[in-house]
């Protein structure tokens, strides 16, 4: 409506070293005069969202267009001295590493990870099974090796898929035990010497021998979960120089996430309480106990209303790249990682402040990844926070229902009576890859993606015919 005030608000999503892009868009909003209620970034949006909060744009601008390992992330010493084609060789290495200990933990990660880890697992399963099977039979390496692969092809379905979501059912476990005396069948073909019943106790030998090997990685992999390839030290001192006598003007949210046990009573996953007594022929009688999952939950944090220094330990939360990249940080006593693992588009914390429309500042081309349904994720995420905070169901001694409810009806999705109008301004084409783009901190690249974010954000704004006037 014309003459009517338009309340807006800015949300920047994080990118590591993309985040210069946003620099470049948010130049070209501040020439062109927009204001803004409250701001939320996450990760490299998160310092973004500091720099626009604090007013001095052009000082933002020169942190971007100096940006370098040493004032970002650098290496870390001991891969300092390794050439760089080794040293990131070494660096997989360590993220694959942390991605299994966050598997044993069962924190969540995403399915790209996922399907990784799974494909690592599989070669750690496969390699134990044969060693134990040489060190058990005396099998040649060749002949345990087709043994192995193929007990292991018929166990990974199970081992894949047969956690409590799945249910292990009795059908299941009789299969199991068809596959193994199936493989045994073969390892007395192979290996005359151990025969039938040997090759059975070769198989059996292994799943004991795994469970307790799984035990003793858990234990002796924990303490490196610290381990990191990136050392942030730098990009604190960079942060803390920059927040120094620059106050932040307006509401200023950053997006850190925790992982915590959450049960969904929508998507209910209950598991029978061993004892004696508790398993007829037919199923699992219990007692049940609910099964929560590993949730990474997102942290808003109002980091206008902090001092300076502990301003700068969110934003070092914020941009906690996980698995092994960068550090977590810890406070009170709670392991904080970057937000983009479960909220990239932090959106959800301005829908406080009345607004009329929101912009978002995004990193990717609407070809290779549209935008979400932004009022259905912000409920989901809201929903999130609550099922957190829930505390577990009691022990059931009837057998609870597990029907899963979608949409959810025992705690369903809030209703937002007023959702703004989101505007995306969008780059015209792939910032880069991972070492091309999110971890290419170097003042070039930084230089250019400015000037491509202001040019790409005037486009858009002629293109929208939106202006900063606070009239529409």
């Amino acid at each position: 409506m014309a003459g009517a005030h338009v309340r807006r608000g800015l949300a920047i999503v994080g990118g590591g070293a993309k985040g210069a892009y946003s620099l470049g868009c948010m130049k070209a909003l501040h020439r062109a005069g927009f204001h803004f209620e409250a701001v939320s970034g996450t990760s490299a949006g998160s310092l973004n969202a500091a720099v626009w909060s604090s007013g001095d744009i052009e000082a933002g601008e020169r942190l971007w267009a100096e940006m370098s390992p040493q004032s970002s992330y650098r290496r870390r010493s001991s891969l300092q001295a390794l050439p760089r084609s080794l040293a990131r060789l070494v660096g997989t290495g360590v993220v694959i590493l942390a991605l299994l200990i966050a598997q044993m933990r069962g924190y969540p990660i995403d399915g790209k990870s996922e399907a990784l880890v799974r494909r690592v697992l599989f070669l750690s399963v496969w390699g134990f099974a044969t060693l134990a099977t040489i060190l058990i039979s005396g099998a040649a390496l060749s002949q345990a090796l087709v043994i192995t692969l193929a007990g292991t092809l018929f166990i990974w379905p199970i081992i894949r898929g047969g956690g409590p979501r799945k249910g292990r059912t009795s059908l299941k476990v009789l299969l199991f035990f068809l596959c193994l005396i199936a493989v045994s069948q073969l390892a007395a073909g192979l290996i005359p010497d151990v025969g039938e019943a040997g090759g059975l106790a070769v198989l059996v030998a292994i799943l004991p021998g795994a469970a307790i090997l799984f035990g003793l990685l858990v234990l002796i992999l924990t303490p490196f979960t610290s381990l990191a390839v990136l050392d942030s030290a730098p990009l604190k001192h960079t942060l803390t120089g920059f927040l120094q006598n620059r106050p932040l003007r307006i509401p200023t949210y950053v997006t850190a996430a925790h992982a915590v046990d959450v049960f969904d009573p929508d998507a209910p996953v209950w598991i029978p309480t061993a004892g004696p007594g508790h398993v007829t022929a037919r199923d699992i009688s219990g007692p049940w106990d609910p099964f929560p999952d590993a949730r990474w939950v997102p942290e808003y944090v109002r980091i206008d209303q902090q001092p300076s220094d502990r301003a700068v330990d969110w934003l070092m939360a914020t941009a906690a790249l996980p698995f092994g990249v960068v550090p977590s940080v810890t406070r009170d006593k709670i392991e904080y990682v970057d937000g983009g693992v479960v909220d990239n588009v932090p959106v959800l914390p301005l829908l406080s402040h009345n607004l009329d429309e929101i912009i978002v500042l995004e990193l990717n081309p609407a070809a290779t990844r549209p935008g979400p349904d932004h009022p259905t994720r912000c409920a989901r995420l809201q929903r999130l926070h609550g099922l957190a905070r829930m505390p577990l169901p009691p022990r059931q001694h009837v057998k609870p229902s597990r029907d899963y409810r979608e949409p959810p009806q025992l705690v369903p999705l809030p209703q937002f009576p007023r959702f703004p109008n989101i505007v995306e301004i969008r780059p015209a084409k792939s910032l880069g890859g991972i070492f091309s783009g999110l971890l290419n901190f170097s003042p070039e690249y930084s230089q250019r993606l400015i000037r491509e974010g202001q040019a790409d954000t005037e486009r858009c704004l002629l293109a929208l015919g939106l202006s900063g006037s606070s009239m529409s």
